[in-house]
């Protein structure tokens, strides 16, 4: 088994390299991060009272952008599985004594690596780009340090970790979705209207914590409120805890309902 997995897994990994596709989203990716960038910069230096902090113009970039990149895993994401079988490529791997439950297994820790490569493509440019023209460092109120540059390094850090890990919450639930349909189209309107209904559900506060949508940008939100001296939403121990135990129930659900659906899935040859 698992000679198998890392078979696939380098199969994944040469036709990312081949592809002639592979610099599209990360182009795309990178323009948008660029114009978001220079949006929040200059509403920063309009609307920050006293100098705009690089870390806060960081986080507030990153938490808008995690969303796209959460948009770009489940397109990713749907294409990766739904696409195997509307093309029948799918069959060429079974072919071989692949069982489907490992075939699935490395397909979803594929589009892992693809979600941590993405994210800190991303985190590098913004924190190059907030660097550069605000620099790093701590957090001034009438000469009294609030939050040290150190202090701040630490939690930006954190909530990079706690940002994968919901990423990866994402990939499992694009993935059990998209185990379900034989056409990409079909997977990806089915997970945007998840979304959608999340994001509805999300306007009650006894379900908000409970979705899986408040968590992609919740972490950065935190950042975003430490790094302007605001009281924060939550502690930073209620976050990690809350973060890692709801993203992680729907990443086994998620896990499980789609191995579950791998194995019954009919196919035909």
């Amino acid at each position: 088994m698992k000679s198998n997995l890392l078979g696939i897994l380098s199969a994944e990994i040469y036709k990312l390299r081949r592809s002639r596709t592979r610099f599209i989203i990360p182009v795309i990716i990178v323009l948008l991060t660029i114009f978001l960038f220079i949006g929040l910069s200059a509403a920063a230096e309009k609307n920050f009272i006293g100098i705009p902090s690089g870390f806060y113009v960081a986080s507030a970039s990153l938490g808008w952008m995690v969303n796209i990149i959460a948009l770009a895993l489940v397109v990713i994401t749907s294409f990766q599985i739904s696409n195997e079988f509307a093309m029948g490529t799918v069959k060429s791997a079974w072919v071989r004594p692949v069982a489907r439950s490992t075939w699935l297994t490395a397909k979803t820790l594929y589009l892992y690596l693809i979600a941590g490569i993405l994210l800190l493509f991303v985190a590098i440019l913004v924190i190059s780009l907030a660097w550069f023209k605000f620099d790093l460092t701590g957090l001034m109120e009438k000469n009294y340090l609030i939050h040290s540059a150190w202090s701040m390094w630490g939690k930006l850090f954190l909530v990079l970790a706690l940002t994968f890990w919901t990423l990866c919450a994402v990939v499992s639930f694009a993935t059990a979705i998209s185990t379900l349909f034989y056409r990409p189209g079909s997977s990806i309107a089915t997970i945007l209207a998840f979304s959608l209904l999340m994001a509805t559900l999300g306007i009650f506060p006894v379900l908000k914590g409970f979705l899986l949508s408040t968590f992609i940008s919740l972490p950065f939100e935190q950042m975003s409120a430490m790094t302007k001296g605001l009281p924060l939403p939550l502690s930073w121990s209620n976050l990690v805890w809350r973060t890692l135990s709801v993203s992680g129930v729907y990443m086994i659900v998620s896990i499980a309902a789609g191995q579950l659906i791998i194995k019954r899935k009919e196919i035909t040859f």
